[in-house]
Order: structure tokens, then sequence, then C-alpha cells
């Protein structure tokens, strides 16, 4: 068994491990519960490697393996409150992405409490299954995205008869076409089983659906029509499953922009003034939104 220290001294307080107390500047003192005290000691114990969440669930709280719990994030918050100064911005106690928590015992402040681990293994986790989980939610993601795109091209064949075109048949057409597209990226994903191929895949099924929205919207009347309402679809659906980073969603969103302008621009589909402004301030308020709502969703993923 490790000996610990008997008193932590941090940016804003002293840990008293003997007696479970956290010392503030103010004088003010909180008591340590059972379970703040064992998760400190394991935190220290990891010497300020970081500790992998199940790890922790299993060895402090004493959860059995494969368990899912909310018990250490409103544990960690707890915690944060005691001994940091500002608990949203921990200097301590720290949130490693994608793996679990550290402990940093120095008084050196920290720009912010999620960081990427590169100094070697997490206690608990194995590198091998970590990018193994990392390359399955990127699978599991870029196929669903693969197979809405192809449900919403084949589903929509039957609203086409009351869209008023001039030719059923050519927007027929476009929706096989970009059926036969999205089924293309969807089997890409089986040809080449990498994350990058995923990730790539996610991008690709993002922006040729995008594509194949426009058309339709120019085949139904521009942006006279309703139909480029589906470009903000599509982005707030990608948002709750694209697995890549928020800076390259946002090159797909601003691709997916980039070619409506032009496509309805150059065949003369911009309409009246304000039709125009309402299309493309939609689009691009959508976009925002959802790429904002990205970096939400990753962020709670892993605090």
């Amino acid at each position: 068994m490790q000996s610990h220290p008997t008193e932590i001294t941090l940016t804003d307080s002293v840990i008293d491990l003997e007696q479970r107390t956290v010392i503030r500047k103010d004088d003010s003192v909180s008591p340590l519960s059972t379970l703040e005290h064992r998760l400190l000691l394991a935190l220290i114990e990891a010497e300020g490697k970081p500790l992998a969440k199940r790890t922790i669930l299993e060895d402090v709280w004493g959860y059995k393996p494969g368990l899912q719990s909310t018990a250490l994030k409103n544990g960690v918050l707890r915690l944060r409150k005691k001994i940091e100064s500002d608990p949203k911005r921990p200097d301590h106690l720290l949130t490693v992405r994608g793996v679990g928590y550290r402990l940093h015992l120095g008084v050196e402040v920290g720009d912010t409490k999620e960081e990427d681990w590169e100094a070697g293994s997490p206690v608990g986790v194995n590198p091998s299954q970590l990018e193994h989980a990392v390359e399955e939610d990127a699978r599991r993601s870029s196929r669903l995205m693969c197979q809405m795109s192809i449900l919403a091209f084949i589903s929509f064949l039957f609203v086409d008869p009351f869209m008023g075109v001039d030719s059923l048949w050519t927007m027929v057409a476009v929706r096989v076409l970009f059926v036969l597209g999205g089924l293309g990226i969807y089997l890409l994903t089986y040809a080449r089983k990498t994350l990058k191929t995923y990730l790539l895949a996610s991008h690709l099924i993002c922006v040729w659906t995008g594509m194949g929205v426009t058309i339709l919207s120019y085949l139904t009347g521009g942006v006279s029509s309703l139909y480029w309402t589906m470009i903000m679809l599509i982005f707030f659906i990608a948002t709750l499953v694209h697995p890549d980073r928020k800076s390259r969603v946002t090159l797909s969103y601003g691709s997916i922009l980039v070619f409506f302008v032009c496509w309805m621009a150059l065949f003369d589909r911009v309409g009246e003034p304000r039709d125009w402004a309402i299309a493309t301030g939609g689009i691009c308020l959508s976009a925002c939104l959802s790429i904002m709502a990205i970096g939400f969703r990753r962020k709670q993923k892993v605090t």
C-alpha cells in the first residue's frame, strides 16, 4: 500500500487527509465525505496520471465492471466545489478528454479543465482499447449518417408528386443518383475499416446530402419554395451523431452553404430579395447553432 501525504496544499485550499477536511483561504472548513476522501487517495496514488472513469467507479465506488453511472461526474463536481477556487475552471482536479480524471498538485493555474493526455498510458486504460472505442464510435456514427441520408432521399419520393414540379422523372432521377452516391459512401466504411475512413465518410455523406437537397430545392422553385429548409434539418441531425471535431464539421457545413449559394445564383433561382435573405439567413443561423451544439455535446461527453 502506497503511503500518502497527510496534507496537500493547493492554490486556494489545504486538504487535511487525516482529518478529512478542506480548509479554504478564508478559513472556512468543509468536511470530505468517505467517497471524496477515497477518490482523492486514488488520484494521489496515480501520481499525476489520469485514472480511467471505469477504474474509479470500480475501485472507489465499488461498482461492477461495465456498469454506467453519473455518480462519478456528480462526485467530481462536489469535490471541485470544495477544493477549487473556480469549480468551472479547475486548476487541480482535471478532466482528461476521452479518459477520465487526474489530480494536478502543483500551484500552476491550468488554462482549461479538459486536456489531451500524452505523457504515457493512463492508469486503468489500455491505449489500444481506447483507440478501438473511438474508432467504433466513428464507425457507428458514419454508417448511421449514411443510412439516414439514403432513407431520406427514398422516403421523400412520395412527396414529389405534390410539389408541383415540371418533370417528376427529373426529381426521381436526382433522388436515385444521390441514393446511389450515399450507398457508395456507406460501402466505403466496409472497404477500409479505419478511423480516418469513418471520419471521411461522415463528412462526405454530410456534404453529399446537402448537395442533393440543394438541387432538389432548385427543381422545386429555388428559395421561393420551402425545400431549402431541409438543409437546416441536415445540420441539426448531423449535429446529433457526427463523430468528428467541431472545426472539421464547420468545413462541411460551410461547403454546403457555399454550394447552395453558388448553385442558386448560377441558375438564377435566388428569387425575391426577401426570400433569398430568409433562405441564406436561415441556413447560416442553423449552421452556427449546430456547430455550437457540437462543441457543447463534446464537452458534455468528457466532463
